[in-house]
């Protein structure tokens, strides 16, 4: 496990884009053991204040039927896992600790096993608060009997993976993101530290015509309505540096 970790610390920092991270990531969970492994990143602001980022491990199928029944309103994992530092264990092998889930919740967890996930165990990577959250729920096909053995072995270092693979994929836009020009990265930035059209054309010796243009373009690729929605979009998805 140690050289395991050794080599992803070495690895980690080569990966390109957050694609590659989350590719050796889910390869590295899965030799450990867990390969159903699901990471939430919620950046809440005025604009968007229920924006999440999904990164899967579970089938498309599984993930398909869940954005279809509007699952995600009604998932427990965010409100009682996200909320808490201390890992909580996940998944239908451990149903019958968490008495207090409601009908729908249960249901969610159930049908997740018809994926395959049967036993996990939660890692809060950043506290649920004013500005969002971020968690990982390191679940696994085997037993939770099983999955027992393995935290009892790997516990400590499995959350310092997950926290490590975390910090990284904070380094760039998230897997799916839009793809901005560097002059449109540019107007944003400025826009978002305050300054006014007329000075980020001086500032970056443009017309103002080409800013507006540029400013124009990212809200369409980032299917914002207005600047301030354009501005949290590329903040969540960190296409810029607040």
């Amino acid at each position: 496990m140690e050289r395991m970790l050794e080599r992803l610390s070495e690895a980690l920092p080569e990966c390109a884009d957050a694609d590659a991270v989350w590719a050796l990531s889910t390869r590295v969970f899965a030799a450990l053991g867990f390969d159903r492994v699901l990471y939430l990143d919620s950046q809440v602001s005025h604009a968007e204040p229920s924006a999440v980022t999904v990164l899967s491990g579970f089938s498309f199928a599984w993930v398909t039927h869940y954005q279809d029944s509007g699952y995600a309103l009604d998932d427990p994992f965010p409100r009682y896992c996200a909320t808490t530092y201390a890992p909580q264990r996940t998944g239908v092998d451990h149903l019958a600790q968490h008495q207090y889930l409601e009908v729908r919740e249960r249901r969610i967890i159930e049908e997740s096993a018809e994926d395959g996930f049967r036993s996990g165990v939660s890692c809060t990577t950043r506290l649920m608060g004013p500005a969002g959250f971020s968690a990982w729920n390191l679940g696994s096909t085997l037993p939770g009997s099983e999955v027992d053995k393995l935290l009892l072995r790997y516990g400590d270092a499995l959350r310092l993976l997950a926290f490590c693979v975390h910090d990284r994929l904070c380094q760039f836009p998230v897997v799916g993101a839009p793809s901005l020009s560097g002059r449109e990265r540019q107007c944003l930035e400025r826009l978002c530290a305050g300054q006014r059209v007329k000075q980020i054309a001086w500032a970056l010796s443009l017309a103002e015509v080409t800013v507006e243009l540029h400013i124009a373009n990212a809200r369409r690729k980032l299917g914002a309505r207005t600047r301030e929605e354009a501005l949290a979009r590329a903040l969540r998805w960190r296409l810029i540096e607040p």
